[in-house]
């Protein structure tokens, strides 16, 4: 694993997109999950300033982790696990850290909550391992205009108009 030292920003742009996907759906997920559990147990469930505040956060650090791949790149294949790892703690800890800080007096975060956080977790994950494919050919698709850019001003000739 090395920081990528090249090409960040047209990857951020790339990567901003799907970021900003994962977050709605995050979102949506927590907010379904917590009206569902409210319904399942029998209570009423107003979602107030603070729910909606924990919800905004809790979604925002679970994709914030995503970054990591902005900045490190990583050309083989023993190194993605540990990246994974690193991904799932940074994670936990943003995630289940702003939960604590941010819970109403007298609420605990309990065992359900991290159920709730590795559910969530391994779907997002899972999505996004299935949509990765995608983004990595939208990315190299910038990545190769911009070569051709950088190769256009070197060399003196533009090749999208070259007869």
């Amino acid at each position: 694993m090395k920081i990528r030292k090249k090409h960040k920003w047209p990857i951020l742009k790339a990567t901003l997109d799907q970021m900003f996907k994962y977050f709605c759906i995050v979102a949506t997920v927590l907010l379904l999950i917590n009206g569902g559990l409210a319904w399942v147990s029998g209570n009423d469930w107003i979602l107030y300033n603070q729910d909606l505040l924990r919800l905004i956060l809790s979604a925002f650090f679970a994709v914030l982790p995503l970054l990591l791949a902005v900045f490190f790149e990583e050309y083989s294949i023993k190194g993605l696990p540990v990246l994974r790892v690193i991904r799932f703690v940074i994670t936990a800890i943003l995630v289940l850290g702003t939960l604590i800080i941010i819970q109403p007096t007298g609420r605990d975060v309990t065992l359900l909550t991290g159920v709730i956080f590795l559910f969530v977790y391994v779907a997002i994950d899972g999505y996004g391992y299935v949509t990765s494919r995608r983004l990595v050919l939208n990315i190299n698709k910038k990545l190769d205009a911009l070569h051709r850019e950088e190769n256009a001003t070197c060399t003196g000739k533009d090749e999208t108009h070259s007869g």
